[in-house]
């Protein structure tokens, strides 16, 4: 069986773990509504919010960018199938 690979939006709820989500979009300067289409993997965050999601996600830049990248395929992919 293949692993998926994580994206943003999986790590986001992961590292959120049922907490509170007004520090979170606070400390990662976008609006609620914006957070929780992130977390639910509705959108993906723009590159220029890779520096706070490092920093928030505790990983380096490169990873982030990385991982922004997959998810904006895997959402694509998702669209395309109608999910």
């Amino acid at each position: 069986m293949a692993t998926r690979t994580k994206t943003i939006a999986d790590l986001l709820r992961q590292k959120r773990a049922g907490g509170a989500k007004a520090p979170i979009y606070r400390r990662l300067h976008v609006s609620p509504q914006t957070y929780d289409a992130w977390e639910a993997g509705m959108y993906v965050p723009s590159p220029e919010h890779g520096t706070k999601l490092a920093e928030y996600l505790e990983m380096d830049e490169r990873e982030v960018a990385w991982l922004l990248y997959v998810s904006s395929k895997v959402a694509n992919s998702n669209r395309a199938k109608g999910l």
